[in-house]
């Protein structure tokens, strides 16, 4: 009778134990798969934290092209400036020499027509 009831005892501690330990793995899955959903939710923040990272960097990239550019369009601007009045200045010059080259013609035109009056009068 001993040994019956020692044997029941054996089968039930032993049934228990299992259940016992299949809770325990069952729980320890469930754990697993929480872990794993936790793990992926960091990878998938930790990618976007990069992505925007990548993003901001590129941005600032961007950014800094554009205000090369403009300083660049600027100097262009500076420099056609320059030029267009240099080359205004220029017409101006070429115009006034050219003025002053057909005054120059007139005064020596006059003063042979003086000269030669001169020379006439002095004939008389």
């Amino acid at each position: 009778m001993k040994l019956m009831i020692c044997a029941v005892m054996v089968g039930g501690l032993f049934l228990s134990t299992t259940a016992i330990a299949q809770d325990q793995t069952d729980m320890s899955r469930a754990e697993y798969r929480q872990m794993d959903s936790l793990d992926a939710s960091h990878k998938n923040a930790r990618q976007q934290e990069l992505k925007l990272a990548t993003d901001k960097e590129n941005l600032d990239d961007l950014k800094e092209e554009k205000r090369e550019r403009k300083a660049a369009a600027k100097d262009a601007q500076h420099v056609e400036r320059d030029a267009t009045d240099a080359a205004r200045e220029s017409r101006i010059a070429y115009r006034t020499e050219k003025k002053a080259q057909k005054m120059r013609k007139q005064a020596d035109r006059q003063s042979e027509k003086a000269e030669r009056a001169r020379r006439h009068a002095d004939k008389n």
